[in-house]
C-alpha cells in the first residue's frame, strides 16, 4: 500500500506549553484570572487538562513577560498593575501615535 504524500508545508507542530500560555494570556485579558490572584498547580492542572510541566513552562513565560510575579516556596500570583505600568503604557501609546502621525504626513517638519 502506498504512503499518501501531505502537503509540501505541514502545518507548524504546537506545543503544549504554547497553548497553555496562550490560554492563561485570555484568561488574564478577560479577567477568569484575576490581578493578585494566586495561581496553584492543581487547579491549573484540573482547568487545563495537561500535566504541571507545561503549566511551569507556560508561567515562566509569563513571568518573563511581567504578568505573573513568583516567590519560590511562597507564591505565584498575577501581577497586580501599578500607577508605573499605567504611565509607561500611556507613554507607549503616545509615542505610537506620534509614529503614526509621522508616517501619515511624511513631508512633516520634525519638531527640534
Amino acid at each position: 500500500m502506498p504512503v499518501p504524500t501531505g502537503p509540501d508545508n505541514p502545518a507548524p507542530r504546537r506545543l503544549l506549553r504554547d497553548m497553555v500560555f496562550e490560554k492563561m494570556i485570555a484568561a488574564i485579558q478577560d479577567g477568569t484570572l484575576q490581578a493578585g490572584e494566586r495561581l496553584n498547580d492543581d487547579e491549573l492542572v484540573a482547568w487545563l487538562g495537561v500535566s504541571r510541566t507545561p503549566i511551569r513552562e507556560a508561567i515562566a513565560k509569563l513571568v518573563d513577560y511581567g504578568l505573573v510575579e513568583m516567590e519560590a516556596n511562597r507564591y505565584t500570583r498575577i501581577v497586580k498593575p501599578t500607577f508605573e505600568m499605567y504611565q509607561h503604557a500611556v507613554q507607549m501609546l503616545g509615542g505610537f501615535h506620534e509614529l503614526s502621525a509621522r508616517w501619515a504626513f511624511p513631508g512633516s517638519p520634525t519638531p527640534t
